[in-house]
């Protein structure tokens, strides 16, 4: 179940942050409504999200652009959900997208290259930077469960692919470490006595 997975990737990724001092904040209700608010109690300075392609995402993230520069909020969107920018492949195919992949390598190839991986989060990289948390974390910003969303979870099989990157690393991990025993099959020790 698709919503069993994005909270076990919510769970991992605030158990990580853990691991650095800070915590996830899931953030519930409609981000007109929400977003005003948590500018002004936190005093939010700048404001960075993924840039989503996708026309409900587009309009979405306008309208959060719009409150959070009536609020004084810089805002930062970065390309992450793809190495390139979409809607720049789209312009220089004059407005389309490419339909073969040989064009799609034509118009890459006219593009910089995508930028290289950030350094992993680390305690180093943090520094003393720590994240307040309040007492009633869990209850205010913590990640909601199955039920919380309104889904029946009688009888809802275990996940056959849990989420979250620590799952995701352990079985990519696991993967290669086949490939590369395949690759190099040990020999058995031979005597030619």
């Amino acid at each position: 179940m698709w919503a069993m997975f994005l909270l076990q990737c919510l769970e991992d990724l605030d158990a990580n942050l853990r691991k650095l001092n800070s915590r996830l904040f899931v953030i519930r209700g409609q981000p007109a409504n929400v977003f005003p608010r948590l500018f002004k109690e936190w005093k939010i300075s700048r404001l960075t999200f993924e840039y989503d392609s996708e026309p409900f995402g587009k309009e979405r993230d306008a309208a959060i652009k719009k409150l959070a520069m009536e609020a004084g909020v810089e805002v930062i969107v970065k390309i992450s959900h793809t190495l390139y920018d979409l809607d720049k492949i789209i312009e220089l195919n004059g407005g389309h997208p490419p339909l073969t992949y040989k064009r799609f390598q034509t118009l890459i190839s006219r593009m910089d290259p995508p930028e290289m991986p950030v350094e992993t989060l680390s305690g180093n990289l943090m520094g003393r930077c720590v994240t307040p948390i309040s007492e009633d974390h869990g209850e205010k910003y913590g990640v909601p469960s199955l039920e919380e969303l309104g889904f029946d979870i009688e009888g809802l099989p275990s996940a056959v692919w849990p989420g979250g990157e620590t799952e995701a690393l352990t079985r990519i991990e696991r993967h290669l470490e086949r490939k590369v025993s395949i690759s190099h099959p040990s020999q058995p020790e031979s005597s030619f006595i």
